[in-house]
């Protein structure tokens, strides 16, 4: 949820189609309901790693155990840069070089979001260097573990 409260002023300065336009404003509603309850999201996301991953209650494919763990590791990539954004540029004010830097961030955080859901949509694993590999690991890590006991 940083992440749309931090890039949330660079979206509204873009020229997006009414569409768009119409489904950030949706997304936005939906925002504010959640963050209206304080670590809801947090709660969210711990719930379900501990059903899906820890656990793995629902005995659930690598493929999806893998893009849910890579989901998580690129959403912390996202918040960690909007929080940078919103510390070290927003300061800085609204001339061309701030903006230009806000917008770097925001589209190199947004373009690993995007392709891996392209490749998950598609049944591909996405292979992102750092990432894949620390997904790998945590999504292997349970049976690593196994293997070790045994």
């Amino acid at each position: 949820m940083k992440c749309s409260e931090n890039f949330e002023q660079l979206l509204f300065t873009l020229n997006l189609p009414s569409l768009v336009n119409k489904l950030i404003f949706k997304l936005l509603k939906i925002k504010t309901v959640i963050s209206s309850i304080p670590n809801l999201m947090d709660v969210i996301m711990l719930t379900i790693n501990k059903i899906f991953l820890v656990e793995n209650r629902l005995n659930l494919s690598h493929f999806i155990r893998f893009n849910f763990t890579q989901g998580n590791i690129l959403y912390m990539y996202v918040n960690l840069l909007s929080l940078f954004y919103m510390d070290f540029i927003t300061p800085l004010g609204d001339s061309l070089i701030p903006t230009f830097i806000g917008y770097t961030l925001m589209f190199s955080s947004m373009a690993p979001l995007f392709y891996c859901m392209i490749c998950s949509l598609f049944g591909k694993y996405s292979q992102l260097p750092i990432v894949s590999q620390a997904a790998e690991m945590t999504v292997n890590s349970r049976r690593l573990a196994r293997k070790l006991t045994q």
